[in-house]
């Protein structure tokens, strides 16, 4: 399903300079399978607005900022622009951050801040560029409307290497393709599986085959339950090793869970391993499949796990592993 995705981008700038500029992101965003937002109506909005601004946000993928000639509408309340407002709020909630900055040399003078302020606002301004410039964003520069396209399409297309697997919108034909999918695999499957195929964490709906384990600590292997507990109460990381004079050996935490190094047991604690990696509880760092963390979700099912199976940690894994094969 990821391929049938598309991505919201809330797109944030000052408006009067840069208006032909959003016009052009808009079509370079849905080229791009993305679905631009904010849009006019949220530029340098009133206070009044700014709870419809955060709620837009908040339900975006990506938040793009776009940065002219003009520091733009100051927020008396805070006392820096709606823009760099936007922006901190962005940040704030760990969106992830696309920057596509004017450079100066391409700025005309009737794309500057004008009045009495200006002059403040033209040094706020190149605080704020330097501030975004050095804040770990992904950052592009282009210097008229066409090499603004020119460089934001890579901007989106890279963006999406990158996205979180549970981000991103599904038309309902295409939730309609997957249920059909479905049905085709499994032509028993029944209403109440259909129902479990979506549904919600966290307040975000996925759509898939349900993870085992979500609802029943029953459909949890032992084996899996231990290393993912194991490893989470300790550095949070689960080994995968072989010598030439013995089989593949599994630990979490630097804590063996191998009763003996017969082909029988390593297969059981590879096997254990593998449903973490297949489920996303863990997943491999580096090179040579040696090295696997916990993921987020990872830390989440292994502390409902140990609540709801009673896994005492303090314990050596093999002596309370006993207490679940008896």
């Amino acid at each position: 399903m990821k391929n049938r995705r598309k991505f919201s981008v809330f797109i944030s700038s000052t408006y009067e300079d840069l208006k032909n500029e959003r016009q052009a992101l808009v079509g370079v965003a849905l080229e791009n399978n993305f679905i631009p937002v904010g849009m006019e109506q949220f530029h340098a909005a009133p206070t009044n607005q700014w709870n419809v601004i955060t709620k837009m946000i908040d339900e975006c993928d990506f938040y793009l900022l776009v940065i002219g000639g003009r520091y733009g509408t100051i927020d008396e309340e805070t006392g820096i622009s709606y823009t760099e407002k936007e922006y901190n709020y962005a940040k704030a909630k760990g969106l992830p951050v696309l920057v596509l900055i004017k450079k100066p040399s391409a700025i005309v003078e009737s794309e500057k801040d004008t009045g009495d302020g200006k002059y403040d606002k033209m040094k706020r301004l190149d605080e704020f560029r330097e501030r975004v410039e050095k804040d770990n964003n992904t950052v592009d520069y282009f210097t008229d409307i066409n090499n603004l396209k020119y460089v934001a399409s890579p901007t989106f297309g890279n963006a999406i290497n990158y996205v979180d697997d549970n981000a991103g919108w599904i038309r309902y034909r295409d939730i309609v393709y997957v249920i059909n999918e479905e049905l085709e695999k499994n032509p028993t499957v029944t209403s109440k599986d259909i129902n479990k195929f979506f549904r919600v964490e966290k307040e975000t709906l996925i759509i898939g085959n349900p993870v085992v384990g979500l609802d029943d600590v029953g459909n949890i292997p032992v084996e899996s339950a231990f290393l993912l507990v194991y490893a989470a109460d300790g550095d949070g990381q689960i080994m995968k090793t072989q010598t030439l004079d013995s089989h593949t050996q599994v630990s979490a935490s630097g804590k063996q869970f191998m009763a003996n190094n017969s082909k029988r047991e390593s297969a059981r604690w590879v096997e254990a391993l593998d449903r973490l990696i297949e489920w996303g509880w863990v997943k491999a760092v580096g090179q040579g499949g040696i090295i696997f963390e916990l993921t987020g979700t990872g830390y989440d099912k292994a502390d409902w796990l140990k609540d709801n199976m009673g896994i005492d940690t303090s314990k050596d894994p093999l002596d309370e592993l006993k207490e679940f094969e008896c």
